[in-house]
């Protein structure tokens, strides 16, 4: 009852002062320091990409522990841990880039990841201010059921689905060749979604007088072909002299 009683009294005393006082502008309280902050350049990766970390916040010349947690598209607990470290700079900022892991299974096409910088310089890393990124972590493939036996058809279609085209172009490319020389490039369609997917029904060769023998397809997300800087996939298949159209 004694504290009470005290609480009152003050708060009777802090009234009076309020109205005795003259009155003066009001002034916003100081905002909160800034926490650490990082950002990624895209949301999606594929296996041995460029993801580069932006980050600001953080103390001036610490180190910064990364810790990527790689989680099963289903749901449930962290399949692996990786980790890696960066400094800050003098203002508490840093920019880094590293090469995108492996997913954690093999079978998966996608994996949810989260990236948690950690700032070293705090009496405990663990439990001081930290920023947490959302990320996918996509495989790299093409399947085409239809060429599982290496036999082409110009007279069918096939199924495309490919994923993990992250930040190689807007649209897939077909550039069929005969030994080394091109006998023509055709568009299949747009690769859409955060890592670049494509799903479609499309003629095995879009195009006429397909010669018997053994072509070399690449797949790429570049109208043009560069075989040593782009990234492409590449399928071998046999046309048949029966089902030559030329």
């Amino acid at each position: 009852m004694q504290r009470s009683h005290v609480a009152a009294l003050s708060a009777c005393a802090l009234a009076a002062a309020l109205v005795a006082a003259p009155a003066s502008p009001a002034q916003a309280p100081p905002a909160p320091p800034a926490g650490p902050a990082v950002t990624l350049d895209r949301t999606c990766y594929a296996p041995g990409d460029t993801i580069t970390a932006t980050g600001t916040g953080f103390t001036p010349n610490a180190q910064i522990l990364e810790v990527v947690g790689q989680l099963p598209p289903e749901g449930g607990s962290v399949l692996r841990t990786l980790s890696t470290t960066h400094t800050a700079d003098a203002a508490g900022s840093f920019s880094s880039a590293i090469r995108a892991p492996h997913l954690a299974r093999g079978r998966d096409r996608t994996e949810p990841e989260f990236s948690v910088f950690n700032d070293q310089a705090v009496a405990d890393p663990n439990a001081g201010p930290s920023a947490t990124v959302r990320w996918t972590l996509s495989n790299w493939a093409l399947k085409i059921p239809e060429w599982s036996s290496r036999v082409g058809d110009p007279r069918r279609s096939m199924a495309i689905d490919t994923y993990g085209w992250t930040g190689q172009g807007k649209s897939l490319y077909a550039h069929y060749y005969r030994g080394t020389t091109r006998v023509n490039s055709v568009r299949i369609g747009p690769l859409t979604g955060e890592c670049g997917d494509l799903r479609k029904v499309v003629r095995q060769f879009p195009f006429r007088r397909v010669r018997a023998g053994e072509w070399r397809i690449f797949f790429s997300a570049t109208a043009v072909l560069d075989k040593v800087n782009d990234g492409w996939i590449q399928r071998t298949v046999v046309v048949p002299r029966s089902r030559a159209t030329a």
